[in-house]
């Protein structure tokens, strides 16, 4: 766990939010296509 905490602290959450999102969505969609 500790190698998360040094990324998520190194990271804020509109960071994290901002980076993921597109490739989530991108994910989502061709897992339904």
């Amino acid at each position: 766990m500790s190698w998360a905490d040094e990324r998520f602290s190194q990271l804020t959450a509109s960071d994290i939010i901002r980076r993921s999102q597109p490739h989530i969505e991108r994910s989502l969609k061709e897992l339904i296509q």
